[in-house]
């Protein structure tokens, strides 16, 4: 049943509902689909034009589609299911399941790109788990109304994309520096972090205002 509700929300009528409640939710996900067209085609000119495509459709393709399923797929669940007859505690089961299906699911397609990457390059044991780490986190995250909460999201998303391109990258030229490990580590553990434990107060209060309908208009 998630399998079939998680598809749904890419049915057209629900894009376009989602498009027109808040454009501005999708300048990421273009913006990184479009990002090629943006360096003028150099990224597919220099000598490693192989790696550069490998990158951007192994790691860029996943971050994309993970960003996008994001803002179609809300914690809340849709106003119909609100006057269904269920306990409170099913319903928050269920909003909860959901959202550790999304998070499993985004993930681990992260991980296949990550999987392509390693084929074509190499494997460093450090800078994969620092991937998964920032993959995971990005998974996490969620549509939230209240500002901070979307700041701090926002913060966590953008260092994850980078980082995770730029790590995918060092394992495609084999690059396995300490000094490269330490810093992507360092960014984990002083910027990420902090970041997502802030967001993760958002999310959890997006969790439990979902499972009640007026609570979650508030």
């Amino acid at each position: 049943m998630m399998w079939r509700d998680y598809w749904r929300a890419f049915r057209l009528d629900n894009l376009k509902r989602v498009w027109e409640s808040d454009k501005g939710k999708y300048w990421l996900p273009i913006y990184l689909m479009i990002y090629p067209l943006l360096l003028g085609g150099s990224i597919w000119e220099d000598r490693n034009r192989n790696g550069n495509i490998l990158l951007y459709i192994a790691v860029m393709g996943p971050i994309v589609f993970v960003v996008f399923s994001e803002i179609i797929h809300p914690i809340r669940l849709p106003k119909i299911m609100y006057l269904c007859p269920m306990t409170y505690d099913s319903r928050r089961e269920m909003i909860r399941n959901g959202y550790c299906f999304r998070v499993c699911l985004h993930w681990g397609v992260q991980m296949l790109g990550l999987i392509a990457v390693v084929m074509y390059g190499g494997f460093d044991p450090v800078i994969g788990a620092e991937f998964a780490i920032n993959s995971l986190l990005l998974s996490m995250l969620v549509a939230v109304e209240k500002k901070p909460g979307t700041t701090c999201q926002d913060g966590v998303k953008v260092v994850a994309i980078f980082s995770n391109v730029i790590m995918a990258s060092a394992l495609v030229d084999r690059d396995y520096s300490l000094v490269f490990k330490l810093v992507m580590l360092g960014l984990i553990i002083a910027v990420q972090f902090p970041l997502m434990r802030f967001s993760w107060i958002f999310i959890r209060c997006e969790l439990e205002d979902a499972i009640d309908y007026e609570a979650g208009r508030r």
